[in-house]
């Protein structure tokens, strides 16, 4: 029976955590969570029951964003990362962390579209 895929790395970088720092969390080794993260091995029973509790706890958001590339508009660079650094702070003030940035292709109107994951995790008491 083939079971639902659980987003190891997603839940690692929303807890603001390194693989080794993850390991040591789950009391696992670094290169279990390397394999996992890579789809080389599945997590185990019990450890794919510590990662549901987890991931139940993180609240994902996305922000979409165009920015100038940089080969096109060379001068607009610095508004672009001034707009990030806006959106940054914006959703941090809100309790929200920086998970990862994808950005696409250079696009013929010289600009770029990509998405930013953002993720919140509660305080455990």
């Amino acid at each position: 029976m083939e079971t639902e895929a659980i987003d190891v790395k997603g839940i690692r970088q929303a807890l603001g955590l390194t693989q080794e720092g993850f390991a040591r969390k789950l009391n696992v080794s670094f290169v279990t969570v390397s394999n996992w993260e890579r789809g080389i091995k599945k997590p185990n029973n019990m450890a794919t029951k510590q990662l549901k509790r987890l991931e139940s706890k993180v609240v994902k958001i996305v922000t979409k964003f165009t920015a100038p590339a940089p080969s096109k508009n060379p001068g607009k660079i610095k508004l672009a990362i001034d707009q990030f650094a806006l959106e940054i702070e914006r959703q941090r003030s809100k309790g929200y962390r920086y998970g990862t940035m994808e950005v696409g292709e250079e696009l013929p109107n010289g600009t770029v579209k990509g998405v930013i994951l953002w993720s919140k995790l509660p305080i455990e008491q």
